[in-house]
């Protein structure tokens, strides 16, 4: 649990960010690529969380082999995975790129 929650808490502050009135494309494009990156380097480092880490190494002392620690990671892992993987599918927003020149002009307007 405490891993699903220290991930829910990232999904949310950027569902809040993507979902404001006042974006434009961009800073929607911006966003989702924000996450995607963050997610990216959550993979890519195992990254699990210290209070999940904290779990894990209490359970370890106890009856928990090595081995199960590992594979609990490698689920982590494929969770990051996944959420890329869906992300990837439902975000249409590659053409957006086209328009960047808009960004700078977007700043004017405010």
């Amino acid at each position: 649990m405490y891993f699903v929650q220290c991930e829910a808490s990232h999904f949310n502050e950027s569902v809040i960010k993507i979902q404001s009135q006042l974006n434009t494309a961009m800073e929607m494009h911006s966003e989702v690529a924000n996450l995607k990156g963050f997610l990216q380097a959550r993979k890519d480092e195992g990254f699990i969380g210290i209070q999940t880490k904290r779990q894990l190494t209490k359970l370890e002392k106890e009856d928990v082999t090595k081995g199960q620690v590992e594979n609990f990671v490698s689920k982590a892992v494929l969770f990051y995975d996944t959420c890329i993987q869906y992300i990837n599918r439902w975000d249409h927003s590659d053409n957006v790129n086209m328009l960047s020149f808009v960004s700078p002009l977007m700043l004017l307007r405010r």
